[in-house]
């Protein structure tokens, strides 16, 4: 009984990872990329295979905005050797 488990879990593993690329339409095993968005540093991620695909996005920033210290004097910032 185990080993029937067993083997029907990895038949589903197989089918899932194998089975979400395969494309009906054309009947090939090569994955329709589809869905994710590029940035300018990675590519789009592909949401049936989780690979990444495509060209980078040199328009698409994911800017992080750190605000400003104020300036110190001079004196605080020497370093004694």
């Amino acid at each position: 009984m185990r080993k029937q488990i067993l083997l029907l879990v990895v038949m589903l593993a197989c089918v899932a990872i194998f089975g979400a690329c395969f494309d009906d339409e054309t009947g090939t095993s090569e994955c329709q990329h589809s869905g994710g968005v590029a940035t300018c540093q990675k590519k789009a991620v592909c949401e049936k295979c989780g690979e990444e695909y495509g060209e980078l996005d040199s328009t698409n920033h994911h800017l992080e905005k750190i605000p400003a210290k104020a300036p110190t004097s001079q004196r605080e910032n020497r370093q004694t050797i």
